[in-house]
């Protein structure tokens, strides 16, 4: 899996040859329910003192990760740190997490002590994504929960999550996940 051109290769290749601190994958699985029973069964294989433990980790350890790959692949999030001076990538989307809402790109340079259009490379080059995707993507998810999670109004959650014009959000909403709000919300709550 490694030596194929993966997200998982690059991400290896960066992890062992950069020797940086703070990388990670996030994989988006949603309710994927066989990588929720694989995960398990690597946990309680952890945890047991069976014949052959390691054997049985390894195997469902790759079993995992082609199992990602496989479903998942375009759904990776993938922060590999540089370091600029003091500041990794890690720090940065930890910042934007927190204020995502309304930061704007020359606020977030401002924060770091970089100029707009070098703190934008920064960025570009440190997640493959530009600081508007980036944006979009944390307010997205964080719709998405507040629908799951809450039994606030589309026009509140829409409030809530940094969109001044909702109809901006539910054109934006509808172009990523191909349904509205309502239509998302209705989804989930159907699959509980």
């Amino acid at each position: 899996m490694v030596a194929n051109n993966s997200a998982l290769s690059q991400f290896f290749s960066h992890v062992l040859f950069q020797k940086t601190e703070g990388n990670y994958l996030i994989f988006h699985t949603g309710n994927d329910t066989i990588i929720h029973n694989v995960l398990q069964d690597l946990y309680i294989e952890y945890l047991g003192r069976g014949k052959y433990k390691n054997t049985f980790l390894n195997t469902l350890l790759i079993l995992l990760w082609a199992q990602l790959l496989r479903f998942h692949e375009n759904d990776i999030e993938s922060i590999l740190a540089k370091s600029y001076g003091s500041i990794s990538m890690p720090d940065i989307m930890n910042y934007l997490n927190r204020n995502y809402q309304t930061v704007t790109l020359s606020e977030a340079a401002e924060h770091f002590g970089f100029s707009t259009s070098h703190f934008s490379t920064l960025i570009k080059e440190g997640t493959g994504r530009t600081f508007l995707q980036i944006i979009k993507e944390i307010k997205l998810t964080q719709a998405c929960r507040a629908l799951k999670e809450t039994p606030l109004s589309i026009a509140s959650i829409c409030e809530l999550v940094g969109y001044e014009n909702s109809e901006h959000f539910m054109r934006t909403f509808k172009k990523t996940y191909g349904m509205t709000p309502g239509q998302y919300r209705s989804k989930y709550t159907e699959n509980e």
